[in-house]
């Protein structure tokens, strides 16, 4: 078994922990968990976190609009 990595594979996505969402949006923790539990904010439980993905965060704020610089 090899552990050289595949520099051609598929790229994880990072996971932001909810109170790093909360500080980007500078928004309320019930505003972040409440687009949580309608789906319009993906997000992944390890254990007993709860996590965003990096993509489903920058779509949500694509679908709210908000334009990020490149």
């Amino acid at each position: 078994m090899s552990n050289n990595r595949n520099p051609q594979g598929p790229q994880l996505d990072r996971l932001l922990p909810v109170s790093e969402v909360i500080a980007r949006l500078g928004v309320g923790r019930t505003t972040v968990y409440t687009a949580l539990k309608s789906g319009a904010l993906p997000s992944v439980k390890l254990g007993t976190r709860r996590l965003v993905p990096a993509s489903g965060f920058q779509k949500y704020l694509e679908a709210l609009g908000v334009r990020l610089a490149p």
